[in-house]
């Protein structure tokens, strides 16, 4: 039982240790490179994902959106291959999807005009 106890935490806490004090530029800059990796390989995405994680999020995003970011990290640097990942995304609940919506309204907002 403490195993388990163990193992679901270590899932929950995730990537909790990804930064809050990115600047917006260098955020949707991470961002842009990761969503332009649309035909990479699994390897190259979770190349890309721990760039994105290293460089976190902006201080001044809304805690859903910053949920969304946490668990979108999370989901790609514990998958096991591209299936899985794809799995994992499937079978989302609905608060995490809530998250990775506010996400991307956040994404929308924030990077367009500060890439654009």
């Amino acid at each position: 039982m403490l195993l388990a106890v163990v193992i679901l935490g270590v899932g929950v806490s995730g990537c909790q240790h990804v930064p809050k004090d990115a600047s917006k530029q260098a955020f949707c800059s991470a961002g842009e490179k990761f969503s332009e990796l649309d035909k990479a390989t699994f390897a190259q995405g979770r190349s890309a994902i721990k760039r994105l994680a290293d460089v976190g999020t902006p201080p001044n995003i809304d805690s859903s959106a910053r949920a969304g970011f946490v668990e979108l990290v999370d989901r790609m640097q514990s998958a096991h291959n591209a299936e899985d990942f794809r799995h994992r995304t499937r079978t989302m609940s609905s608060s995490q999807r809530k998250h990775l919506l506010a996400l991307d309204s956040y994404i929308q907002k924030t990077c367009t005009s500060t890439i654009g």
